[in-house]
């Protein structure tokens, strides 16, 4: 018999216990999706807040914790901090709504093995989470984009759209027509 991809990349996880600390339930729903299907087998606890991690981490161990930033004790900086103090072997990977550079700013600081945005599609959150069981850094694009432009300072361009361009490029000028090209008759 045949093995699937999926079922050796699920046995290879690195995840086997996840705990989510968020205090919006659609979005611990769907982080509890997005780890199903990066590891079908993990066990997710889920805490509300900072003081609810810290019971459960008393409990049990955790080898990977999603974090929301829009914690209203303190944005998740704590509980990050307390994480990295007290679980140093445990991933630790912000969600945020909004790629906040003083968010991000803070949760790198506090430890973070990346930083994952709420309205990312459930692929992208998972193949995000795939690079960091590699060695990688879990970081969503947009906000790579801002630590990039935050440290090199390089201006920022708005993404082109059908409808709306901020970031015009002035049309090319036409291109001189040789001699041979300016009679109607001759083609180029």
């Amino acid at each position: 018999m045949e093995k699937t991809d999926a079922s050796v990349m699920a046995r290879n996880s690195k995840f086997q216990s996840v705990l989510i600390v968020h205090d919006d339930l659609q979005v611990t729903e769907r982080l509890r999706t997005v780890v199903s299907v990066l590891e079908p087998r993990a066990r997710v606890l889920v805490a509300r807040s900072c003081a609810q991690a810290r019971e459960i981490l008393a409990r049990s161990s955790c080898s990977l914790a999603l974090v929301g930033m829009d914690l209203p004790e303190d944005g998740g900086v704590s509980t990050i901090l307390h994480l990295r103090e007290a679980h140093p072997h445990m991933e630790r990977i912000a969600v945020s709504a909004l790629p906040d550079t003083q968010r991000v700013r803070a949760a790198v600081s506090a430890g973070v093995a990346g930083y994952l945005l709420t309205d990312a599609l459930d692929t992208e959150l998972v193949f995000l989470l795939r690079w960091l069981e590699r060695g990688g850094a879990a970081m969503d694009p947009r906000v790579a984009r801002c630590v990039l432009e935050r440290m090199f300072g390089t201006p920022r361009r708005a993404p082109a759209s059908s409808s709306t361009r901020r970031c015009r490029r002035p049309p090319p000028k036409p291109k001189r027509r040789s001699p041979c090209c300016r009679s109607a008759s001759s083609r180029c």
